[in-house]
């Protein structure tokens, strides 16, 4: 007489397909049976080997396997391995086995098994429990490895235009690089701004210029034949990497075509909108042979098209390295001279809107040359090595002043830019803790910013200086976070303290807008890695409040506070605190840190 099964058991809504790999019939029926009774509702289908296991599975969807230890043409935890090697997605596995050794179960849960069950001791009940536990498990890592894909995806490719963004260019730029040089295949580089963008945002709102992009986007990914990439790289700034386009002829044939193509009239919100771009060109080898120079060089390009008002302007190599030259030359002395200073940018907590630190910024003004632009003299530094003198420079400027606002009773962390190339220096460490040592300062007031780019270029020296310097107390902070696609490897890899959402998905947020559920994925990151979240470029007080919901812990932007000499800081801190203790300005609690607006000044 049949028993009936020992508990409820309730069944899915849809059949659970289950795989039976045994080579023993009696053993296959007795589970059969034992399946029967336990009520949990399974298709079962059978296979007599590891062979013909993974067959039905190739055949198939399969959403539990049970497999016996012991198989006439291989072992369970053999064919564990292999199903999960060539699986996708998990697939919840359960061993059977006779012996018990705890050896071999724990060999089997290292390649996949979720479950053992013992011969002796099998009833309906727990075959059953293991069943369902295993299904849960599996549905829990599936929707896991999804998230993850999921998030690689945002990592690698621009979620407004579905274009790839700037890592993946680069990532794609260096493929090719390496493969023309081994070949002498030609390539060309262009970078593609579109003119009067700003305009747009401000005249018909960030939706319409979001939708502009868009179309943008579409147009460019219209263009492109198998072997090319268009790219977003920035908010709107598109570039081009064209394979076998190896001369100014042909360049400007394709960079035509471009422009024809965007100057076609789009609807953008029942509106005919007409655009303009302006395009810098780099072809290789003429221009430059490494991914730095060949993208600096296209850039300059592109400016010195805005500023001549044509469409399209291909590289000289004259104007640029003249300018890099004279950059060089005066840069070398500026440390000794005193040229450089710093300016600092504060750093809010967006749920009391207490100032929570500065960022330092180092700036350059030369008798000879005026005012660079950190974007000039920084890759400069970085390729003369100077960088390693001004870094110290700039390190010592900050903590020179932490040290004069402790003494006036103000104790706010400071935080200073990394380069790449500081990780290859070995008295980093050193010269670090020595500049906090001398003038007694706590480590946790100094924060180290590094882009995902710097992590990329020297991952083994990042990760062996940024342990030793977290170990010293000194906090680290990822910059740009989120424009890289090795994001959640640093998080996993490297000792961070702090993490800054990369400012193109803050720039144009909006709550019904798909960056809030990016936001809200790097929150619930920061938060499982218990790591610190900054949100940069924040431009208004609505996005200030919607950062603060979405779990952001800290904000920057220009609508919080540009860069600013100590002595304008110094005017602004006053103001915040004369405006938070007017009592006109009442004392409803708030959702998220109020913005009071900088005074205006100009830049410099």
């Amino acid at each position: 007489m049949q028993s009936t099964p020992e508990r409820p058991v309730y069944p899915p809504k849809a059949a659970i397909a289950l795989l039976l790999v045994d080579d023993d019939v009696v053993d296959r029926e007795t589970f059969r049976r034992l399946i029967d009774e336990s009520g949990i509702g399974a298709q079962v289908e059978e296979a007599s080997s590891g062979s013909e296991a993974i067959a039905r599975l190739t055949e198939g969807h399969f959403d539990c396997v049970v497999v016996d230890y012991r198989l006439g043409d291989t072992t369970g935890t053999d064919l564990a391995r292999r199903i999960k090697a060539e699986s996708d997605v998990p697939i919840a596995m359960i061993m059977v086995t006779g012996c018990g050794n705890e050896r071999v179960v724990v060999e089997a849960m290292r390649e996949g098994v979720y479950d053992y069950l013992l011969k002796d001791q099998l009833t309906a009940r727990n075959v059953a429990e293991a069943i369902e536990e295993s299904l849960r498990r599996a549905e829990f890592e599936t929707g896991l490895v999804h998230a993850r894909r999921r998030l690689q995806r945002l990592s690698m490719f621009d979620g407004l235009t579905n274009l790839p963004n700037r890592n993946l260019f680069l990532d794609r730029l260096e493929q090719t690089l390496q493969a023309a040089k081994r070949s002498d295949l030609g390539f060309a580089v262009m970078i593609m701004d579109v003119n009067l963008f700003k305009e747009i945002n401000d005249t018909r709102g960030h939706d319409a210029g979001d939708k502009l992009l868009t179309e943008i986007g579409h147009r460019l990914s219209q263009l492109a034949r198998a072997a090319d990439t268009f790219a977003r790289i920035g908010g709107d700034e598109f570039a081009a990497l064209l394979v076998g386009c190896d001369s100014a002829l042909s360049a400007n044939v394709v960079a035509e075509k471009i422009r024809s193509t965007l100057n076609e009239p789009m609807i953008i919100d029942n509106e005919l909108v007409r655009v303009t771009v302006s395009v810098g060109v780099v072809i290789f080898p003429h221009h430059g042979m490494d991914s730095v120079t060949i993208l600096a060089h296209a850039d300059q390009a592109m400016y010195r098209a805005k500023r001549s008002g044509r469409p399209c302007e291909i590289y000289s190599a004259g104007e640029a390295e003249a300018r890099s030259f004279q950059i060089a030359t005066h840069l070398n002395e500026a440390v000794e001279r005193g040229e450089l200073f710093l300016q600092y940018q504060p750093k809010l907590d967006l749920g009391t809107g207490a100032i929570a630190g500065v960022e330092a910024l180092v700036r350059w003004r030369n008798p000879h040359l005026g005012f660079v632009a950190p974007n000039d003299f920084i890759p400069v530094a970085e390729r003369s090595w100077l960088i390693k003198s001004m870094t110290y420079a700039i390190l010592d400027m900050a903590l020179d002043q932490a040290v004069v606002w402790r003494n006036e009773g103000w104790h706010v962390p400071i935080a200073v830019n990394l380069s790449a190339r500081m990780f290859d220096d070995s008295e980093l460490v050193a010269r670090s803790r020595q500049a906090l040592t001398t003038r007694g300062l706590e480590p946790e007031l100094l924060t180290l910013e590094v882009t995902e780019t710097a992590l990329m270029t020297s991952p083994v020296g990042a990760q062996k200086a940024l342990r030793s310097l977290r170990d010293t107390g000194i906090g680290i902070s990822i910059d740009d976070f989120g424009a890289g696609y090795t994001s959640l490897k640093y998080l996993r890899d490297f000792e961070i303290s702090e993490i800054k959402i990369d400012r193109l998905f803050i720039s144009s947020l909006e709550p019904s807008g798909r960056d809030v559920a990016i936001v809200r994925s790097i929150a619930a990151l920061s938060r499982g890695f218990d790591v610190k979240l900054v949100a940069e470029g924040i431009e208004d007080q609505g996005q200030c409040e919607l950062l603060h919901e979405l779990g952001c812990d800290f904000g920057q932007g220009f609508a919080i506070g540009r860069p600013m000499s100590v002595e304008r800081l110094g005017a602004w801190r006053a103001g915040r605190a004369t405006r938070r203790a007017d009592p006109a300005s009442g004392t409803r609690p708030v959702r998220a840190a109020r913005i009071v607006p900088p005074a205006k000044s100009g830049k410099g």
